[in-house]
């Protein structure tokens, strides 16, 4: 039976007892201990694994230092997280551990070529990054199918997380069609760890389970392995939507008033507290607008516009 990232992340946390321990063993060993995986791995990629496995036991032993923050959800609210814009309220997000686990429905963000079911996030001190792959990352598949955008110097991980107009680079000279698949799908991965993120801060729509990772030995154990569930299955399915943006559709013109149309879920700042003086952020859930028994007027903008249609429309 293959080992689990949570049992994985465990025993690396259990041999090293502070992130500098960890960070002075991989500096001696990591070479040895890794050559069985690197050498299942063609040359061109071994140097890229190599950085990406140092970079993912730091992790893996912060996220069991934490206590194993993992989210999930299920289709129908992830995909109206991934339609709604978050770009202006980075300021209002709390991002409860340094080091999380986002799990991607099935199918949700995937081609004919990739299934990216995990959004890794880690907040460093001294800079975050955010990860997007097909398999847990302590697996080859997972290693083989990841790519991660680092923050800018001093750039706090919220202000990476919600910055909508992120591009990705290439370094190995990917065809346009999938750096642009990639390019959204590390967008709507974001979103969506914005979205659950706003939902377990803002409102009581989440539940947490916690499991122990202790051995039942007396060896020095991590904390408890928290598992939230956040959001309920919605009525309205944004999936559709979703899958035509990331198959390449293009952002298109609003419907006239007389059609029914979905109004994509967004964020709001509510007037909270005495006198109505304070505000906080809650998320409007998708629904639709036009008169009743009109003709629906399928769109490809649900998802997402371009710069150029937003300009025209202004």
């Amino acid at each position: 039976m293959a080992e689990s990232e949570v049992d994985y992340a465990a025993a690396i946390w259990r041999a090293n007892e502070t992130e500098m321990d960890l960070a002075v063993r991989l500096a001696r060993t990591a070479e040895q201990e890794w050559s069985d995986l690197l050498n299942c791995l063609p040359y061109a990629v071994r140097d890229r694994a190599r950085t990406l496995l140092q970079r993912q036991s730091v992790w893996e032993w912060q996220w069991a230092e934490d206590g194993f923050w993992s989210f999930s959800t299920s289709h129908t609210y992830a995909a109206a997280m991934m339609a709604t814009k978050c770009d202006g309220y980075l300021e209002s997000i709390c991002i409860p551990g340094r080091a999380m686990r986002f799990s991607v429905p099935d199918g949700l963000l995937s081609n004919d070529e990739h299934n990216f079911r995990y959004c890794y996030v880690y907040d460093a001190l001294g800079g975050g990054s955010v990860t997007v792959a097909g398999a847990p990352l302590h697996t080859i598949e997972g290693i083989t199918s990841s790519f991660t955008v680092a923050a800018a110097p001093h750039e706090e991980i919220g202000s990476l997380l919600c910055r909508e107009d992120l591009k990705l680079e290439s370094p190995d000279k990917e065809d346009v069609s999938v750096l642009q698949f990639k390019e959204r799908a590390f967008l709507l991965a974001r979103r969506l760890v914005v979205g659950l993120l706003y939902t377990m801060q803002n409102t009581t729509n989440w539940k947490e389970r916690s499991y122990p990772t202790g051995s039942g030995s007396t060896r020095r154990d991590p904390p408890p392995h928290r598992n939230v569930v956040v959001g309920s299955p919605l009525k309205l399915d944004a999936r559709p939507q979703i899958k035509a943006w990331l198959r390449g559709g293009s952002p298109r013109q609003h419907g006239a008033p007389s059609l029914q149309h979905i109004v994509r879920g967004h964020y709001k700042r509510q007037a909270i507290g005495e006198g109505r003086s304070n505000r906080k952020v809650i998320w409007v859930e998708p629904y639709w607008r036009g008169p009743e028994g009109a003709p629906i007027l399928v769109r490809e903008r649900v998802v997402a516009r371009s710069e150029q249609h937003e300009e025209q429309e202004h």
